[in-house]
Order: structure tokens, then C-alpha cells, then sequence
């Protein structure tokens, strides 16, 4: 959650929304924003050391996403990046509920 919350809030222009949701079978946690959205393809963004730009280097390891990615792969879920229709990005945090 740390790291989806990060990046929104680096990224947004005005608005970030914060969504959790809890069935029978899964909870889902999504952060959206309303910045430029992402600009590469979910793999290159959640593989170890990817940087959107040489800037952030000074700042920012690139582990963020792929630790994300792996958190929850490792408790049965997965991690879902898109862009959202009115522009902006969206990251949600999947995972299956254990009885």
C-alpha cells in the first residue's frame, strides 16, 4: 500500500482515489490518480530497477512495482496496472481470500 500511495501521490496532477473492496472471494485494494498515466506496458514497469526517467534515479531505486508484484503474487494474488479512461493511472492489489 506504501508504494501504490507513493506514486499516486508523485504522480497525480489534483486527485488520487483509494478504493477497497472485500467479498467472499477476494479483497481488492486499487489507487488511482489523475496524472499522465502510464506510458510502458505493466511487465517493464514491475520488473527490478525500472525508472520512468533518469532523474529519479537520484531518488528512487525502480524497486517499488516489483516489490508490489511480488507481495502479491507471494500471498496468491496479483497486481493489475492500467490507465484510466479520463487519463490518469490506476494500480490495483488482487487477492484471493483464505478460509
Amino acid at each position: 500500500m506504501e508504494n501504490l500511495l507513493s506514486n499516486a501521490l508523485r504522480y497525480a496532477r489534483e486527485r488520487i482515489e483509494v478504493k477497497v473492496s472485500l467479498t467472499t472471494a477476494r479483497l481488492r485494494v486499487s489507487v488511482s490518480d489523475d496524472g499522465s498515466g502510464f506510458q510502458e506496458d505493466a511487465e517493464k514497469i514491475t520488473r527490478a530497477f525500472h525508472q520512468k526517467n533518469v532523474k529519479d534515479s537520484l531518488t528512487h531505486t525502480g524497486m517499488g512495482m516489483y516489490i508490489s508484484r511480488l507481495y502479491c503474487e507471494k500471498h496468491g494474488g496479483k497486481l493489475l496496472l492500467e490507465n484510466n479512461e479520463a487519463g490518469g493511472a490506476a494500480v490495483t492489489a488482487v487477492f484471493r481470500r483464505i478460509k
